[in-house]
């Protein structure tokens, strides 16, 4: 059975938050990374997709190196379009992270209580 929030003593609510203070993702860091190093995929990192970050990476890289070709213009602008969809994932991202993070501190209190 889930416990509200009222459920829990002044110590245990004070240790979920804390620890979301100290593990959860934070949306000011997330969307700083995606302006200023969006292109190489450190938001991604930061967030836990590791390969979403990567691909990004790799992306980006080869669209730096084909630019001679013409077809660097065309990557680069798929990874632009992809940062700019990531901008307005990014709010939504950040809070199911968050959330699961309660919720998984929450079932941890509760087991040390039983």
């Amino acid at each position: 059975m889930a416990r509200t929030d009222m459920a829990y003593s002044l110590s245990e609510r004070t240790f979920i938050s804390t620890e979301i203070l100290r593990h959860g993702k934070q949306l000011s860091v997330s969307y700083l990374l995606l302006i200023f190093l969006g292109f190489f995929g450190l938001h991604h990192i930061y967030l836990e997709e590791k390969m979403l970050g990567i691909t990004k990476l790799l992306l980006t890289l080869t669209g730096i190196i084909t630019l001679q070709l013409l077809i660097g213009y065309v990557l680069l602008l798929f990874v632009a379009l992809w940062l700019i969809i990531d901008a307005f994932l990014m709010f939504k991202k950040v809070e199911q992270m968050n959330s699961q993070l309660e919720q998984s501190l929450k079932r941890y209190v509760a087991q040390l209580k039983d």
